[in-house]
């Protein structure tokens, strides 16, 4: 290891470099000081690119605080792979890499060393192409919420490189300030070994709202929780479709309570007519709100309704029926018209019109008239002029 730290031994430093172990040696500020052939191949990589860079190029979770960490521990002299980091290539993925790591002493700077292994079993290609081949968006975060690692999917739906995203917090990427304050306690409940699912509003790198349907779930190894994985898909196409409905649906309601008439529905439950809509100008002449209407019986809405009750059963058998009523001084003409699928009657829609006024001039127009008979006389009136 001193002579690893000092370089002056040419066999060593042969034999280091034609290894075919990874070996990487980091100093305190961070900096990569050397980097063998087997390392530098792992992650796509000439040895010359890495030399002089900054350590999270290539593990871009192990920074700060946690890169740190690494030495304040014991000296070891044999390596043995007793972690799992998250390497990132050169092409931007991500894979799980075995590694251990020492301090060499007798060095200035202190100089981190650190041996790496690719994971080549069959759990660990089945678990990567699970990850990297899967459609739907998904990453994982270690414990403070920091981003661990992303496929392909991800950066394709966000927009951004691994390179951007690896290390940073994933709440970031949410639009509303809301949003991230209460993602943190669902965070916080995930670590404790709980799930959800939800649509949550995110930002992609060209500043777009995008809508993500996300499904949370705790990553356990060995027994223990060490971060979280998110999966989810890409629905801002449904929620566009969604709010335009929504506008649509809102325009047809200020069309109908501007109506002069009045539009109801109503479906046969049982041996009850339950209205299911019901709105217009008309309506509220009645005294009627569609908030009162709407989910009660026929007979709960107006009394006299259930004289009606016939032609209610009549339109539920798929007739087209119109009355006329008079009520409290309104007069309207109703048309029943029964909505059929699947050659059964599932509701009927009715349309009103207010007479109201038809009817009057139609009153005033039938009342006996009284003629005068005047008698004009038969003899020519003579006028007399005064001189």
């Amino acid at each position: 290891m001193n002579l690893f730290s000092s370089g002056n031994d040419t066999l060593f430093q042969s034999l280091i470099a034609e290894s075919p172990l990874g070996i990487i040696s980091v100093a305190d500020t961070g900096h990569i000081l050397s980097c063998n052939h087997a390392a530098s191949s792992t992650f796509g990589y000439r040895e010359e690119e890495i030399i002089g860079k900054s350590f999270p190029i290539l593990f871009p979770t192990i920074h700060g605080s946690t890169f740190h960490s690494l030495f304040q521990q014991e000296n070891q002299s044999i390596p043995s792979y007793n972690q799992e980091w998250i390497g990132l290539h050169k092409n931007g993925a991500s894979f799980s890499i075995d590694v251990h790591t020492t301090i060499i002493t007798n060095s200035t700077p202190r100089i981190l060393a650190i041996y790496i292994k690719q994971n080549q079993d069959q759990k660990s290609d089945l678990y990567q192409s699970l990850f990297e081949q899967n459609p739907f968006l998904v990453y994982s975060t270690d414990l403070q919420g920091r981003i661990f690692s992303l496929n392909h999917a991800s950066k394709q739906i966000l927009g951004y490189s691994a390179h951007e995203l690896i290390g940073r917090s994933y709440q970031d990427l949410m639009m509303f300030e809301e949003d991230r304050t209460a993602e943190s306690i669902r965070f916080r409940h995930v670590l404790q070994g709980g799930h959800y699912k939800l649509e949550i509003p995110f930002c992609n790198k060209q500043g777009h709202l995008i809508y993500i349907c996300l499904i949370s779930f705790p990553k356990v190894f060995e027994s223990q929780v060490v971060g979280v994985y998110f999966m989810g898909f890409d629905i801002t196409a449904r929620k566009q479709t969604e709010r335009a409905l929504m506008m649509a649906q809102e325009d047809l309601k200020n069309t109908l309570q501007m109506q002069k008439g009045m539009t109801f529905k109503f479906i046969k439950s049982g041996k009850e007519f339950i209205y299911t809509m019901a709105d217009g100008e008309l309506l509220y002449r009645l005294g009627l709100t569609p908030e009162y209407v709407v989910g009660r019986r026929m007979q709960d809405v107006l009394p006299y309704l259930q004289s009606k009750r016939s032609y209610y059963e009549r339109a539920w058998q798929g007739e087209t029926v119109t009355y006329e009523e008079n009520v409290v001084g309104v007069c309207y003409v109703a048309s029943l018209r029964p909505i059929i699928r699947n050659n059964r009657v599932v509701e009927v829609i009715a349309s009103c019109i207010d007479i109201t006024e038809r009817k009057k001039q139609k009153k005033n127009y039938a009342q006996p008239k009284i003629y005068l008979n005047l008698c004009l006389p038969t003899q020519p009136m003579r006028f007399m002029s005064w001189i």
